[in-house]
């Protein structure tokens, strides 16, 4: 009985030796593909900021084929101030309340199950008025650039940095301004943001009688979302989402305005940079104020005033990366800003930027290429709401707005807009007061990725 015992061993081992044997011919074996998954999650940070009586809003927009669930967070200084969760359906839009009683008070959007674009509002109160509106963001990077911002007598800018993780940030903070060394506050080194916590850091303490300020965030630790918010003595407020990096090009719409804006132009770097600058509206491009070849040098800020009609883009680009961001005046005391985008799209979801009426919506369709694009525009109603649409064709090089009819119908709705060929879009308005002009905000769109758009 042992002699059979000893031979099925040996022929074990006989196996094992010529498996590996084989093994390291062969070598490991190769992981096959990973499958994508069903599900999906995002989550947006709103660094929208607030006031004593100032109110906000959220709007979530689904233009995808199955209905996504929310669930919203106000935070503040001291943590979570509120949450609510709820269902948004193919194909609509909700809008939500959210806190801004704190001067750093953001919201949290977190979207299960699905894609939608989600954007804010931030109205002031009490003996002050104005209404910023942005898009949120859905990524957050280390580092965030925030232009457009001002110190001068009269107006106080903040950077909203909001820290929606359950885990501790850790900023740098550094300051630019014209004719000024940069300024980096032992402040606002090493600052730490407890999890889940907003904060709102007075720029004009630090560096006061600027017509025009940068400010560059950089986070040692964590991830954080960062806006800047600009209020003005006598009525006027701006909202400026930060740009996650530096860019050679910046896409820079502007509409509903009184036609007198300003550029600003950020040089966080060593190097001095070169840049152009284009004026496109509906007639032929051209030189926006003069702007050819202009040199800035390393570590400055610059201001550029630069005429725009109701309808514009500035286009900028630049042998060397760079941050900026455009401020337009209303027609009333308030005023808007936007950080524009760093490269045009196909798709993009536009969301209001009105309040109440009487109201002034615009929308507006840019088109930096070289040939003429055709366009389709979807409304995303409140649910219950039928939708409409709009074609139209935007010329090589040209602005186009959307018909008065169109828009304003839409009202308060996000609009979904399809595009054959690359293009920037940008949504616009003036609204509440006697003539609807009192409150001026402009967003620019969110791009929707291309699978959200694809057939179920």
């Amino acid at each position: 009985m042992r002699r059979p015992a000893r031979g099925w061993a040996l022929t074990c081992a006989v196996i094992v030796l010529g498996g590996s044997a084989l093994a390291v011919r062969l070598g490991p074996r190769q992981p096959g593909p990973v499958q994508a998954g069903d599900a999906y999650s995002a989550v947006w940070i709103c660094p929208h900021g607030g006031g004593a009586g100032w109110g906000a809003e959220v709007a979530i927009a689904n233009p995808g084929h199955t209905g996504v669930q929310v669930r919203v967070r106000s935070l503040g200084p001291d943590g979570v101030e509120a949450t609510d969760a709820f269902g948004v359906p193919a194909g609509t839009q909700a809008v939500r309340g959210a806190d801004a009683g704190h001067r750093g008070s953001a919201t949290v959007v977190e979207v299960f199950g699905g894609w939608a674009g989600v954007s804010w509002q931030v109205r002031a109160g009490g003996s002050q008025r104005g209404l910023g509106a942005e898009p949120c963001t859905p990524t957050w990077g280390p580092s965030w650039h925030v232009a457009g911002l001002g110190t001068l007598q009269g107006e106080s800018s903040f950077l909203i940095v909001t820290n929606p993780f359950a885990i501790a940030a850790v900023i740098d903070v550094v300051v630019f301004a014209p004719d000024s060394p940069p300024v980096r506050d032992p402040d606002w080194s090493e600052l730490s943001l407890p999890p889940n916590s907003s904060v709102a850091l007075p720029l004009s303490a630090k560096v006061p009688g600027k017509a025009a300020v940068m400010a560059t965030v950089t986070a040692r630790a964590g991830r954080v979302g960062v806006a800047g918010l600009a209020v003005t003595e006598g009525g006027g407020l701006r909202s400026v989402l930060g740009q996650q990096g530096l860019a050679s090009t910046w896409l820079l719409p502007t509409a509903a305005g009184s036609g007198q804006s300003t550029l600003v132009v950020g040089i966080p770097g060593e190097a001095a940079v070169r840049f152009d600058a284009v004026l496109r509206t509906e007639s032929e491009p051209k030189s926006a104020g003069g702007l050819v070849d202009v040199r800035q040098g390393s570590l400055s800020v610059g201001v550029y005033p630069v005429i725009t009609p109701t309808a514009a883009t500035v286009d900028l680009s630049a042998q060397a990366a760079m941050a900026a961001a455009l401020l337009s005046e209303g027609r009333d005391a308030d005023d808007a800003a936007t950080a524009g985008v760093s490269a045009a799209a196909t798709d993009w979801l536009v969301l209001p930027t009105a309040v109440e009426e009487p109201w002034h919506p615009a929308l507006v369709l840019s088109n930096p290429g070289l040939e003429d694009v055709d366009v389709e525009l979807l409304s995303i109603p409140a649910q219950g709401v039928e939708a409409m649409t709009s074609r139209l064709t935007v010329p090589a090089g040209r602005v186009v707005a959307v018909s008065d009819g169109f828009i304003t119908a839409v009202g308060r709705g996000a609009v979904l807009v399809r595009a054959s060929g690359p293009i920037v879009v940008l949504g616009a308005s003036t609204s509440s007061g006697r003539r609807g002009l009192a409150l001026y905000a402009q967003a620019v769109g969110v791009a929707v990725p291309a699978w959200v758009l694809s057939s179920p």
